[in-house]
């Protein structure tokens, strides 16, 4: 399944926001992920699929539980900015897009990422 959602969107933290955590909650259901079976064609066993993936047992899946790997970049990203400026509109507005135009480009986002001493792959 990993394999397919990476072939699809590109990485599986792509295939987690844009295909599983549509609604963005950071997590989701049993309902929501046999939705998103349905639109990426899965067809194998989903129930299994899910057991597989629920680790906990707790009838959600989380980044963490789905891919680990993301999960920590993001929140060790997630503390260096926190951290830095308090909430994430103040880094937006005042670091990564000063200029107030919706986006940065991938340069200088890399770039501020190293500034704010994030050693993860930006």
């Amino acid at each position: 399944l990993k394999l397919a959602l990476v072939n699809q969107f590109g990485t599986l933290t792509a295939a987690w926001k844009h295909c599983l955590d549509v609604n963005g909650d950071g997590e989701i259901a049993f309902a929501e992920f046999c939705q998103a079976m349905r639109e990426t064609g899965f067809s194998g066993p989903v129930r299994d699929l899910w057991a597989e993936l629920d680790e906990d047992e707790n009838g959600r899946i989380t980044l963490a539980e789905f891919d680990t790997q993301a999960h920590e970049a993001l929140s060790q990203f997630a503390h260096l900015v926190l951290r830095k400026f308090g909430i994430f509109s103040e880094a937006w507005a005042t670091f990564f897009d000063p200029s107030g135009n919706g986006r940065v480009d991938e340069s200088t986002f890399v770039f501020r990422c190293a500034e704010l001493g994030y050693i993860g792959n930006a």
